[in-house]
């Protein structure tokens, strides 16, 4: 045959050994590092974004609901009624009571009918819950009494 055949003939090769760069060994953990790090600021962004906007979604059961009181002066004491934006349970609530302006008396016990505190001077604080449902809503009413006038 001579050398115008139709397919030329290689001799094969020997396998040749190449030469690996030490870093290129350290490129895929480079690549995950980066992934990783990216991944977190993405995180970090999200939270941060999240804690900003939660005031926003925060469900308004979390947050104490306004409560107003009017006083209204009796030949016994005071009866003083509840008007609020929002009922809630009464054993989310305690007491604390300031007479002219000063502390007087606190209820370390959740918010319950009936006398709720007996002042220094036996003045006596009962609570009515008007709907008897367990929860502060508008119309429920302490009554402040000395205790000579009370129904304890």
């Amino acid at each position: 045959m001579d050398g115008s055949a139709i397919g030329a003939f290689e001799e094969p090769q020997e396998p040749s050994v190449r030469a690996v760069e030490a870093g290129s060994k350290r490129k895929p953990i480079l690549a995950v590092v980066i992934v990783a790090g990216i991944a977190a600021l993405l995180l970090l962004a999200f939270l941060l974004v999240f804690f900003v906007m939660m005031p926003q979604l925060v469900p308004p059961q979390w947050d104490s609901p306004n409560v107003d009181m009017v006083a209204h002066q009796t030949n016994e004491g005071y009866d003083i009624i509840i008007a609020t934006d929002r009922e809630e349970p009464l054993n989310r609530f305690e007491l604390h009571v300031l007479k002219d302006g000063s502390f007087w008396q606190y209820s370390e016990t959740p918010l319950s009918e009936g006398n709720i505190l007996v002042g220094p001077f036996d003045e006596c604080l009962n609570f009515t819950d008007l709907t008897g449902d367990g929860r502060l809503s508008n119309g429920d009413s302490f009554t402040a009494q000395h205790k000579k006038h009370a129904t304890v």
